[in-house]
């Protein structure tokens, strides 16, 4: 059972102590119960959702679980999880992100953070739009390029996230031409 418990679940390091752990087989077994219920409640967990699983979304996705947050990886093809790297420690879910049910089975309204990040600018608007604006979520991030989208954002607490300009603003910075 304590074998079962950290394969599956292996924020159980950061949430519990070995000494709690290991006390009895029957406290491991509450624990393994009422992993989503009780424990939830009494320990804040950061939560972060990802839609989209290209090389931004895994790169975000790795990074916000080596940061401590449990996170939700959404993506329609379930090949683009394999390049998860071997440290992350979330859930990976087949689904079409942009279905607002999807997104309530993944508990986004529990999400204290989400990266929409899509192939297409119009679904990754959406989603943070919906994130942010329905079930309020704290920092909803949206990989952007369409400048009509970004400037729809400006008075929202929606972060757009623009490839092409943050790659243009670091080579004029490492040029020094700006």
């Amino acid at each position: 059972m304590f074998h079962c418990v950290f394969a599956t679940l292996p924020d159980f390091k950061t949430i519990f102590t070995s000494r709690f752990l290991y006390s009895s087989h029957h406290r491991v077994g509450i624990v393994w119960q009422s992993w989503k219920g009780d424990i939830m409640a009494l320990v804040k967990v950061k939560r972060a959702l990802v839609v989209g699983c290209g090389e931004f979304g895994l790169a975000a996705a790795d990074s916000l679980s080596a940061a401590g947050f449990s996170v939700i990886v959404v993506d329609t093809d379930p090949a683009a999880f394999a390049g998860l790297s071997a440290r992350f420690g979330g859930e990976s879910v087949v689904s079409d992100g942009a279905d607002v049910s999807v997104l309530e089975e993944c508990d986004v309204a529990k999400s204290s953070l989400l990266v929409a990040c899509t192939e297409r600018d119009s679904v990754n608007y959406f989603i943070a739009r919906v994130a942010s604006e329905i079930y309020g979520v704290e920092r909803v991030f949206a990989r952007i390029e369409d400048e009509d989208l970004i400037g729809m954002l400006e008075d929202s607490p929606i972060e757009p996230i623009c490839p092409h300009a943050l790659c243009l603003d670091e080579f004029c910075r490492l040029s020094r031409i700006a």
